[in-house]
């Protein structure tokens, strides 16, 4: 069996893959008439979506590949969550992304609350062996873009971890307390 080549972490170097889906996110943003993407936010997004365009033919970290379908089920879909996600932190919080595998809806959760919160921070966790991946991944895509702020925690819950067991540990790490069935009361 062949070792697969290293895979590239600088955006830069690679094609520009992500001018339709941005292009089609622009559409649906404004056809909602939400707040359409920052220069910031546009070059988080370039640089991830590059990178996942070049990692994910060796790593599988999404089968969604067309662009109106990245656009609207990975940027889309995070980016509605803004306001909800305003209206209960509003002096910011912590985050959490369960099974973040590609980055998503952390990484475009982030490129929005991170630069207007100070005091927000967004943590990935991933269940599975990609974890590797989905820190290199969130790595990559700050450093592609000079960010000082980024998601600040990818962690692995440890093999064979439930997901009510990983609900419940990822409670206790934002202060909340889980029932049984992993559901969390915060107070």
């Amino acid at each position: 069996m062949s070792e697969r080549q290293p895979l590239p972490t600088d955006p830069a170097a690679l094609p520009a893959t992500e001018r339709e889906t941005l292009a089609e996110l622009d559409r649906l943003l404004a056809a909602a008439s939400r707040p359409l993407l920052t220069s910031s936010e546009r070059a988080v997004h370039t640089a991830h979506l590059r990178l996942l365009d070049a990692w994910n033919p060796a790593i599988n970290l999404t089968r969604i590949d067309g662009a109106r379908e990245r656009a609207l089920r990975h940027l889309y879909d995070a980016l509605v969550a803004v306001p909800l996600v305003e209206q209960l932190l509003p002096r910011g919080g912590r985050l959490a992304d369960l099974g973040s595998g590609g980055g998503f809806p952390g990484i475009p959760l982030a490129a929005r609350l991170l630069p207007a919160q100070a005091a927000t921070t967004v943590d990935l966790i991933e269940a599975t062996a990609k974890i590797t991946n989905t820190a290199t991944l969130t790595s990559a895509t700050c450093r592609g873009i000079g960010s000082s702020r980024s998601p600040k925690n990818v962690v692995a819950a440890p093999k064979g971890t439930t997901a009510n067991a990983a609900k419940a540990a990822v409670a206790a790490m934002i202060g909340a307390k889980a029932n049984s069935s992993g559901s969390a009361a915060f107070g």
